[in-house]
C-alpha cells in the first residue's frame, strides 16, 4: 500500500513536459496525468504508445523516459516480469546528461532492485539517485528518493532520510509534500517508540493543514493528534482531542454524508475505544469498538481498506474474550 502510494508521486512536476511538440512528448505528459491520478492500466498504454513514437522520432531519451514509466506501472500492477525488459530499454538509452529520463530510470532501478536484490542494493540507487538530484536542485525527485529510501532502511537511517526528504521539501517551498513527509515521519516515529517526538511531529502536520486550509487534511491530522497523545501516555489530552475531532467529523457527515466522513468517525470511535480499553472498561471500550465498525462498512472499508476492518475484528475478538489486552496503535492503511 505504501510504495503504491509513493509510486503515484513519482511523476514529478520538476521537469515540465508541455502537451504541444513531438507526439512522445504529447503522450508522455498524456501517460503523467493517467500515472497522477493512478489509472494505471491508461497509464500503461500510453506509456507504451510515447515510447514507440519516440523510437520512431529518434528520441532516444524520451524513449528511455517513457520505457521507465511502462516499468513502473508494471510493478505497480505486480507484474515484474513484464516490467523488465522495458527497464532494460530505459538503463540502455538514459544517461545523466537528460535529467527527466535519467532520473525516472533510476527511480524504477530502484524499485526492481528492492525486489529482487534486496535493500542494500536498491538504497545505493536511491541514494545515487538523491545525491543526484540535489547537486542539480531538483527538488521533487530528490523528495521521492529519499521517501523510496525509508522503506528500505530501519530505525535512525530510516528517520534520517525522512529528515533529508522534509528538507528537500521545505526547499521547494511544497506543503503538500512537507504534509505528507512529516505524516510519514511521525509514523516512522512511532514505530520507533519515539511517542513524544511523534507527537510533536504530528503537531507540525497539523499546523500544515491548518495553513493549507484543508478541513479533510486537518480533521486527519487532529486524529493523528490525538493518537500520538494517547501513546506518549497523555490520555486527558487524547479524549479531548478525539471527542473534538469526532464532533466535526460527524457534522461533516451530517452536511455530506459521504464515505470518506464516516470513515474518520470510525476512526474517532475506534480512538475512543482504546482510551476506555487502556482504563479498564472493555464493556464501553467493545461498544464503541462496535459503533467503529458500523461507521467503516458505510465508508465501504472492507472493500477499500480491508486489513483496517481485519485489524478492528481482531482487537474487537481480543477484548471480547480472555486474550490479555495489548494498546493498540493505529494501522497503516488510515495513515
Amino acid at each position: 500500500m505504501i510504495v503504491a502510494l509513493v509510486f503515484a508521486a513519482c511523476v514529478t512536476t520538476e521537469v515540465q513536459v508541455v502537451s504541444q511538440g513531438p507526439e512522445s512528448e504529447r503522450l508522455l505528459a498524456e501517460g503523467d496525468a493517467f500515472f497522477r491520478a493512478r489509472g494505471y492500466e491508461d497509464a500503461l498504454d500510453t506509456y507504451k504508445l510515447a515510447a514507440f513514437a519516440a523510437g520512431t522520432e529518434g528520441n532516444e531519451s524520451r524513449g528511455a523516459a517513457a520505457s521507465a514509466q511502462v516499468a513502473h506501472v508494471f510493478a505497480i500492477l505486480g507484474d515484474f516480469d513484464a516490467g523488465r525488459p522495458w527497464l532494460a530499454r530505459a538503463i540502455e538509452n538514459a544517461t545523466d546528461e537528460r535529467a527527466d529520463a535519467w532520473t525516472r530510470t533510476l527511480l524504477t532501478r530502484g524499485v526492481y532492485e528492492r525486489e529482487q536484490a534486496g535493500s542494500a542494493v536498491a538504497l545505493a540507487t536511491f541514494t545515487e539517485l538523491y545525491d543526484y538530484c540535489l547537486g542539480r536542485e531538483l527538488h521533487d525527485r530528490a523528495i521521492q528518493a529519499a521517501h523510496m529510501a525509508t522503506l528500505v532502511t530501519d530505525g535512525e537511517a530510516r528517520v534520517r532520510w525522512a529528515r533529508r526528504g522534509i528538507a528537500e521539501a521545505d526547499a521547494a517551498g511544497n506543503d503538500r509534500w512537507r504534509l505528507t513527509l512529516w505524516t510519514s515521519l511521525g509514523w516512522l516515529l512511532e514505530d520507533e517508540a519515539r511517542f513524544d517526538e511523534s507527537l510533536e511531529a504530528f503537531r507540525v502536520v497539523r499546523r500544515i493543514a491548518e495553513r493549507l486550509a484543508d478541513e479533510h487534511e486537518l480533521l486527519r491530522a487532529d486524529w493523528m493528534v490525538g493518537h500520538a497523545q494517547r501513546m506518549a501516555g497523555l490520555a486527558l489530552e487524547a479524549r479531548t482531542t478525539i471527542v473534538r475531532t469526532l464532533a466535526r467529523a460527524e457534522r461533516r457527515y451530517t452536511e455530506h454524508g459521504t464515505a470518506n466522513d464516516a470513515e474518520w468517525i470510525a476512526h474517532c470511535l475506534r480512538e475512543l475505544g482504546e482510551l476506555e480499553a487502556s482504563e479498564g472498561r472493555r464493556a464501553a471500550a467493545l461498544v464503541l469498538f462496535g459503533r467503529a465498525r458500523e461507521r467503516f462498512i458505510d465508508a465501504r472499508i472492507a472493500v477499500l481498506a480491508p486489513r483496517s476492518l481485519a485489524l478492528l475484528d481482531a482487537r474487537i475478538a481480543e477484548l471480547a474474550g480472555d486474550v490479555p489486552v495489548t494498546g493498540g496503535a493505529a494501522d497503516r492503511e488510515s495513515r
